[in-house]
Order: C-alpha cells, then sequence, then structure tokens
C-alpha cells in the first residue's frame, strides 16, 4: 500500500472515533402538558328588586295662568296617587294671584285623570283650582268648594266641553258639576252627598250668573259610581277627607 493512500485511511479511522454516541442519538418527540380544566363556580344571583306598583298612562295637568304642570301617573294597583304628587298637585292648583296653597283633595285627581284617559287626552288645562275665600265671596259664592281645595275649573286638550260635562254627569253621582259656555270651562267638585248640576253663563273674570240649562236635565243613574269611597287616605298624610257642607248651595 502507497504511503499517501495509508495516510487518509489514518485520517478517516480518527475521524470516526471522534463522533460521540449521544450527538449521533435521534432525540424523542416533546410531550405536550395535559390541560388541567378548573370547576366553574356558579354566577352570584343579583338580590331580587322588590316589585314596583304598575303606573297608568301619564296625563300633564297645567295651569293656563302659571303654566306650573305636574305629571299625573294612577297607581293601578290602589288607584290613587303618590304622596309626592299630592304635594306638587297643591302647586300647580294654588291661587294664582298670591300663590296661596291649599291640600288638594285626592278624589279631585282621581275625577280629573279618569275624565282625561276616558277621552284619550294626555292633558288637562286647569282654570282656576284652589281659590282663597275672599275671592269666593266676590264671585258671589261664599260656600264655594274651590275654598277647601275640592274643585276644579278645566278643560281637556281636543276635548269638547260639553262632551266633558255630559261624561261627568253620567258618571258620578256625588259630584258637583258647572257647565260655564261663555267663559270656556267645566267646573267639577268632590265630596258631596248628593249630585248638582248649574249652569253658569258669566264670562271670564264676572260675578257668577246662573242661568238655565239649555237642555234637559240629565241626573246619573242610581248605578252611577261616586267619585271615590269615604275612607281614610293613608298614602296621602294631611290632606283632608273635605266632608260637604250641609247648607253648600250649587255654584264654583
Amino acid at each position: 500500500m502507497s504511503l499517501s493512500r495509508s495516510l487518509l485511511l489514518a485520517v478517516l479511522l480518527l475521524g470516526l472515533g471522534s463522533v460521540s454516541p449521544t450527538a449521533a442519538a435521534v432525540r424523542p418527540p416533546r410531550e405536550k402538558p395535559e390541560r388541567v380544566t378548573l370547576p366553574h363556580s356558579p354566577p352570584a344571583k343579583r338580590a331580587k328588586r322588590p316589585p314596583t306598583e304598575k303606573q297608568g298612562p301619564p296625563v300633564e295637568l297645567v295651569h293656563l295662568t302659571t303654566h306650573a304642570h305636574l305629571t299625573l301617573r294612577s297607581q293601578k294597583d290602589s288607584g290613587g296617587f303618590s304622596p309626592k304628587t299630592l304635594q306638587s298637585a297643591k302647586d300647580v292648583l294654588r291661587w294664582h294671584h298670591t300663590g296661596r296653597r291649599h291640600a288638594i283633595d285626592l278624589r279631585l285627581l282621581r275625577v280629573l285623570y279618569a275624565t282625561a284617559r276616558h277621552f284619550g287626552s294626555d292633558k288637562v288645562i286647569v282654570i282656576a283650582g284652589y281659590r282663597a275665600p275672599r275671592i269666593a265671596r266676590q264671585k258671589g259664592n261664599s260656600k264655594s268648594a274651590h275654598k277647601r281645595g275640592v274643585a276644579c275649573d278645566f278643560r281637556l286638550d281636543g276635548v269638547r266641553n260639553e262632551a266633558v260635562r255630559d261624561y261627568l254627569r253620567e258618571t258620578y253621582a256625588t259630584v258637583g258639576i258647572g257647565y260655564y259656555p261663555n267663559a270656556g270651562f267645566v267646573h267639577v267638585d268632590v265630596g258631596r252627598k248628593k249630585a248638582a248640576y248649574w249652569v253658569d253663563r258669566s264670562g271670564p273674570g264676572e260675578r257668577a250668573r246662573y242661568g238655565g240649562d239649555e237642555l234637559p236635565a240629565n241626573r246619573p243613574s242610581p248605578s252611577a259610581a261616586p267619585d271615590a269611597p269615604r275612607v281614610p287616605l293613608p298614602d296621602a298624610p294631611g290632606v283632608p277627607d273635605s266632608p260637604p257642607q250641609g247648607d253648600e248651595e250649587s255654584g264654583g
């Protein structure tokens, strides 16, 4: 064998001997870590809110002179109004010349609200609510229900006064109803022992000028509903259940 071949063979043998067995070994595949699923905790339950009393559709009570207004929402379950509403009604129905206020009877608000809802009207335009006793005397009726916070002169937005008058006469058995054709409104008061009806032909700001009814008497039937039961008003503290005066005469 020649010298060059011998040297080449020696170099190859030395190179093979320098390779480590671990380097030539095949690495095993990596194992994927196992996923650990934690149990879900149940969501926290929200505290239940106490049920609120359902309310009827809103009706706006707006004073023609002062522009004071109040949104009436009757409580469907009780048929009444909240104490806050009764307090606000004192402002809307106050005597507009002096700003003097008076407690307003709950039954009056019930009648105004029910009348507006009957005609589908969303606005009661108040001409006069509470009236000072001195003004009542000047207008010719010292026994006026206005001075006790149980009366309201009003009209309904978009409804003829004659239709309002007839509805009140046919529906309520123990209210006073006045028709004012020249002044342009209807009067209603609550708390009477029996129904009363009159026509006043005076104009705005004039003394009462009672005249005959141009229509046949339309007394409510015995089945007509009273304006409200005469019971204490626990939801309206401080508002008197105003009894009618025994010698009260017709008139606003």
